[in-house]
């Protein structure tokens, strides 16, 4: 059921019956240790099969709560408080030591992967007792990606989770006799819930590459290899896993693969024109959030669909595109761009902090995703961006999902992401950052004349920076916070340097999401005015 490629201990393998023992043990020990019934628990853990166990006895003993261990310090005891967790569930005895350090007086245990299991393995299967079924409970609160600032914490009822699971198996075409490559993270939606627990649903097994997944060093030299070793039938990844391997794709198929399965971000469409013409392979796109249990549309895998499609609404989840996202009545005509909202089996009750819930919902209950799309006459919907990834250059919306997408078409760029960087005669104009791919040669020039080639004037990046590795979430996503404020700082230094101002006196700092400018008192009287220029933010 659960295969893990252990750099320690070889091939790992874990069967349907060891599994449910397991997890029904640490479901007694949990509920022995918690507070109430509504108790959450913590887990920082790589995705392991002791670490699915977890994830799923929390689940069903009180609350889960899975986070992401390179999350900041502060994050995470913010994440802790919000959440109420009680106990916590780490790797190994560095990380309950840094855990104590850091959040002990947040909770009551802090446990390793390996004192659970034993502690589980002492305690008698026959005291647990299933409680009465309710569909309707919170199991879970799951932190957000943090692409756009500090994580929020996303409710999810069992019934969400079922239905993510099941709609994924479903378009996924995941059966009992698969091999699942699951390289996502337990704290991911995709990696817990889409990939997971579908796998598990179907009675299928489920591959996990060591417990750094997609981090691991060598993880892209050994990938084809590992597929065609372990007869792998499905593949489930990110954009920026799928794309990295892609550069590497053998000229003949692996004999079981039959399908690629992508999230998380839209796939360059280079990458899935590569893996339709030398293998016919059809690569499946998975639109969800954190907040619908990963999924919201898909398409369906083996099917063909026009370029940027993610395919139709999943089961039981309605779909529209709007003009106004308050007003769910606002739907535009199919072609026509719009705000897209979603309601449905998948989507949880919103934020364990319910006053954040006003801008996710509008008053007609719909969820409000914050993307952008466009509906075909078949019910097919296509992502051109996100609402808060609008660059307002001079009065000219600009989606920089665009721009991102012609910088990719540049055949040595890897990776691209597009911000808003401040200007005091424009407003914002784009800035442009872009990883290339190993071995890969191009000038800015080069890749400014790919970009101008496809978009129109406005929408031409000011700015392109080359970065050795573009800063990604644990999901696997640009992380443009960081990014804004990289574009900010050289504009600031561009202004500032002329005026005899050192970089000493003044810094960019993100404040969870925010940019802001912490200045020296002694150069405040130069700097202000051009922070109010740029309507930048000065720090406290």
């Amino acid at each position: 059921m659960i295969t893990e490629l252990s750099a320690d201990a070889g091939v790992v393998e874990l069967g349907f019956a060891e599994f449910v023992s397991r997890t029904l043990r640490i479901v007694v020990l949990f509920r022995s240790l918690m507070l109430g019934d509504q108790s959450a628990i913590a887990l920082i853990l790589p995705n392991t099969p002791d670490a699915q166990i977890a994830l799923w006895a929390a689940e069903i003993a009180g609350i889960a709560m899975p986070i992401n261990g390179l999350l900041p310090h502060h994050h995470v005891s913010h994440l802790l408080e919000k959440g109420q967790a009680t106990i916590m569930i780490v790797e190994d005895d560095a990380a309950r030591d840094a855990a104590l350090h850091h959040h002990g007086q947040q909770l009551r245990h802090v446990l390793t992967h390996d004192a659970l299991r034993r502690l589980a393995s002492d305690t008698a299967l026959a005291k647990f007792s299933p409680a009465p079924v309710d569909h309707d409970r919170v199991i879970a609160a799951f932190h957000t990606g943090g692409t756009t600032g500090a994580p929020k914490l996303a409710l999810h009822r069992e019934r969400n989770q079922v239905a993510a699971a099941l709609g994924f198996a479903q378009r996924a075409g995941i059966h009992a006799g698969d091999t699942v490559l699951n390289p996502l993270p337990l704290f991911h939606v995709a990696g817990s819930i889409c990939v997971g627990l579908s796998t598990i649903l179907s009675g299928a097994c489920q591959l996990l590459p060591t417990h750094q997944g997609a981090r691991a060093a060598g993880f892209r030299d050994a990938f084809w290899p590992m597929i065609e070793r372990h007869a792998v039938t499905i593949i489930a990844g990110v954009p920026t896993i799928v794309a990295a391997v892609a550069a590497q794709l053998p000229q003949r198929r692996p004999a079981a693969l039959r399908s690629i399965i992508v999230g998380g971000a839209a796939l360059p469409l280079p990458v899935e024109t590569l893996f339709a013409e030398r293998w016919a392979l059809a690569v499946t796109i998975v639109y969800g959030m954190t907040e619908s249990a990963g999924m919201l549309a898909s398409r369906v895998a083996g099917k063909i669909y026009e370029a940027g499609s993610v395919g139709p609404a999943a089961a039981g989840v309605e779909l529209r595109v709007v003009d106004d996202p308050r007003n769910a009545d606002s739907t535009v005509p199919p072609g026509v761009r719009g705000h897209i909202l979603a309601r449905g089996a998948t989507i949880g009750p919103g934020y364990l902090d319910a006053t954040l819930n006003g801008d996710l919902f509008n008053a007609d209950g719909w969820l409000v995703t914050g993307d952008l799309g466009v509906m075909d006459d078949a019910g097919n919907l296509s992502l051109t961006g996100r609402a808060k990834d609008i660059i307002i250059r001079s009065g000219h919306n600009i989606d920089a999902a665009l721009i991102e997408e012609a910088a990719l078409t540049h055949p040595a760029v890897e990776g691209a992401a597009a911000v808003a960087a401040p200007d005091q005669y424009a407003g914002e104009v784009p800035y442009l950052f872009v990883q290339l791919k190993p071995g890969g040669i191009a000038t800015l020039a080069e890749i400014a004349d790919a970009i101008r080639a496809r978009v129109e004037g406005p929408a031409v990046p000011r700015h392109i920076e080359v970065m050795h590795r573009l800063p990604l979430t644990g999901a696997g996503k640009p992380y443009k916070p960081a990014m804004r404020a990289v574009a900010a700082a050289t504009v600031l230094h561009s202004l500032l340097d002329p005026l005899g101002v050192p970089d000493e006196c003044w810094s960019v700092e993100e404040q969870d999401g925010r940019i802001a400018v912490r200045v020296d008192r002694g150069a405040r009287d130069t700097i202000m005015p051009i922070l109010a220029a740029l309507m930048l933010h000065c720090a406290e």
